[in-house]
């Protein structure tokens, strides 16, 4: 979701993180359940709060592994 702005397709994370679309629709609810991500339009999401995404640049620029592909 960080390399998009301001929100993010479903399918695009998918194929990014090398997921199924099922497994990205249960990480959708459970984000969503937490308040962390809000619904744009259909199958779209961003965050729900900038500085959640603000914190996630962050740790992301401290440890890049966070984002290495298994």
């Amino acid at each position: 979701m960080l390399e998009d702005d301001p929100d993010s397709a479903l399918n695009d994370i998918a194929q990014r993180i090398g997921r199924s679309p099922d497994y990205i629709r249960t990480c959708r609810r459970r984000l969503l359940n937490a308040g962390a991500i809000s619904p744009t339009a259909k199958s779209r999401v961003r965050f729900r709060h900038p500085a959640l995404r603000t914190r996630a640049q962050s740790a992301l620029r401290d440890d890049p592994a966070l984002c290495a592909q298994p």
